[in-house]
Formats: C-alpha cells, sequence, structure tokens
C-alpha cells in the first residue's frame, strides 16, 4: 500500500473491492478503465484552468470525483470536488492551488493501480 506525504493511505481497498462485491476480475476491469481515463481527466482538467473555462472544468473534475471515489481515494475526490464546484461557480481564481495537490496525489494512485495490475498478471 501507498501513503500519502503525511501518512494517509492514497485509496481504501476494501472500498473498492465494497463497491464490486468482492469480485477480483470486475476490480480489474474497473481498475483498468481508470488507469486508462485519470491521465486523460487530469489533462483536461489542466487545460480548463488555464483557459478558465469553468464547464469544461466542472465536467471533467465530476468525472474525476466519482472514479476516485470508487476506488476509495477519498482525498482526491474531495479536491476534484472542489474543481467541481469551483467550475459550477465560475470561480477558478483557487483551482491551480487544487490543481497543484490534486496532481501528484493522483499521480501516486495511479502507479498504486498499475502496480495492483501488474501484480494480477504474475
Amino acid at each position: 500500500m501507498t501513503y500519502s506525504d503525511h501518512g494517509e493511505p492514497l485509496l481504501d481497498w476494501s472500498v473498492a473491492q465494497e463497491t464490486v462485491q468482492g469480485d477480483v476480475a470486475l476490480l480489474r476491469q474497473v481498475v483498468t478503465s481508470i488507469t486508462n481515463e485519470v491521465p486523460l481527466l487530469l489533462e483536461a482538467i489542466q487545460k480548463a484552468v488555464v483557459a478558465r473555462d469553468a464547464k469544461s472544468l466542472q465536467i471533467s473534475a465530476h468525472t474525476l470525483k466519482s472514479s476516485l471515489r470508487y476506488l476509495g481515494a477519498l482525498k482526491q475526490a474531495n479536491f476534484a470536488s472542489d474543481l467541481e464546484t469551483m467550475g459550477r461557480d465560475a470561480c477558478l481564481d483557487k483551482a491551480p492551488q487544487v490543481v497543484a495537490k490534486l496532481l501528484p496525489l493522483t499521480q501516486a494512485t495511479l502507479m498504486e493501480l498499475q502496480r495492483f495490475l501488474a501484480a494480477e498478471d504474475r
């Protein structure tokens, strides 16, 4: 298990397993899908913040939030939720700071997910 800089787990595997009712094959499919989708969402979020495109930020952050919550990555999901709210309210002044917190945590989470997939391949 990988932890954040503050010693908190990046994701809660029990939440992920509960979400798929213990079906490891389904969890593998979900993790594969999320590891493919999240980098695209992070890129879309970054572009939306730079372009100050509130609607695109809201949509991308909402999708990211849902994916992260599905896996029990709650801290990252909360940052995505903050960005979603900023997009909905068209108030993006603090969005770059939230993105700066979200990116490293989410990238570390992706690495954890990739380790899960690699271990399952053995």
